[in-house]
């Protein structure tokens, strides 16, 4: 009876129990089941038919079943109807709680173009930026933890605005790209005078849109060139306060280069009346804001400080004799203005300072 008991389990290691076996337990017949070799389990579950016939010689008729039921549930969940509603909601999941791309998820009802599946949005997106290291310029510490969020989501890698420091010098050789909101301090403002593509933060939100990096320019832009945005010849990005278009609907073609002065704040003193309104025309048209009164040092609220104090005539008026108290204000003549538009390009404020502030 040993014997016999020990001939069984030895076979129940090596090969699957024939259904007569299962049935009568007292059989002597030790002849092994086969899998048929033209088996349909490969239909049934999905998978490649020899990965079926190899678990199928390791498992029991029950253990084989509910193996191939569970193989079949996951086929059936990664496809068809069901697949689509799992990839839809792991799409949702993954990028609603980010700020920038919340407003992409909210419209009713939530589709996408006909061609397009939600299993490839998902795909293309988690790889939108796999060989982008982006920089983060000008940003609050929250925005920038929620744009750092979203840059890794989407396969990139995100290094911000800090110090000089060795590790962050071998960091900067690897930055494709700069994304800025705002230039206050000088630091700030060396990160923008490089080579690399300084863009606006909407290139994020428009890039996950299209599911492909967007250039800086579109392709029949007249200035496809140019580092900077022109003025009457690019297609200015939507402004943020604006609700970007359902995911199902295509963007226009758009120019997400920096503008020329972007986010700056101008005041000037000793200007005539002419020469500051057409200056302030100017900015405004590069990107800037002007205002007539000289703010500073205001840690609260950043977004209002002055960045630079134009300067005509003498230097010693009282804008200017406050002005110096603020070292992320730039104290120029107008020529910086002047050269800057002439040349389409942003010239240091050091060849322009006003005596020895800068």
């Amino acid at each position: 009876m040993a014997d016999r008991s020990r001939g069984k389990r030895q076979r129940l290691l090596e090969c699957r129990p024939s259904p007569r076996e299962s049935s009568a337990a007292d059989t002597d017949d030790d002849s092994p089941y086969e899998l048929p070799s033209a088996a349909p389990c490969d239909s049934l579950s999905g998978l490649p038919a020899p990965l079926v016939h190899s678990v199928g010689s390791l498992l029991d008729d029950r253990s084989l079943g509910r193996f191939l039921k569970v193989c079949r549930e996951i086929s059936s969940l990664f496809t068809g109807t069901q697949g689509e509603f799992f990839w839809r909601h792991r799409c949702i999941h993954t990028w609603r709680p980010h700020p920038a791309l919340a407003p992409l998820f909210t419209h009713t009802p939530l589709a996408l173009p006909p061609a397009l599946t939600w299993q490839s949005f998902y795909a293309s997106r988690r790889s939108l930026f796999r060989s982008l290291t982006i920089r983060l310029v000008g940003f609050s510490a929250a925005d920038e933890r929620a744009l750092r969020a979203l840059i890794s989501s989407c396969g990139g890698r995100c290094v911000g605005a800090g110090g000089e420091t060795a590790s962050r010098r071998r960091r900067d050789e690897c930055v494709t790209h700069v994304v800025v909101r705002r230039c206050v301090s000088a630091g700030e403002r060396g990160q923008i005078l490089t080579d690399r593509p300084c863009l606006v933060e909407q290139w994020l939100v428009d890039s996950f849109h299209q599911g492909r990096v967007q250039p800086r320019h579109h392709l029949s832009c007249p200035a496809k060139y140019s580092r900077w945005q022109c003025p009457g010849q690019c297609a200015s990005p939507r402004s943020t306060d604006t609700a970007p278009p359902a995911l199902s609907a295509p963007i226009p073609e758009t120019c997400y280069a920096l503008p020329l002065f972007h986010n700056f704040v101008f005041c000037t003193t000793g200007l005539t009346t002419a020469d500051r309104r057409l200056l302030a025309s100017t900015v405004q048209r590069h990107g800037a804001r002007y205002c007539q009164t000289l703010r500073i040092h205001m840690g609260d609220d950043p977004q209002r400080q002055t960045t630079h104090l134009v300067v005509a005539g003498t230097p010693d008026t009282k804008k200017v004799t406050a002005g110096r108290t603020d070292p992320n204000l730039f104290i120029v003549t107008p020529q910086f203005v002047h050269l800057c538009v002439k040349n389409q390009d942003l010239l240091s404020e050091w060849f322009f300072a006003v005596g020895t502030a800068r």
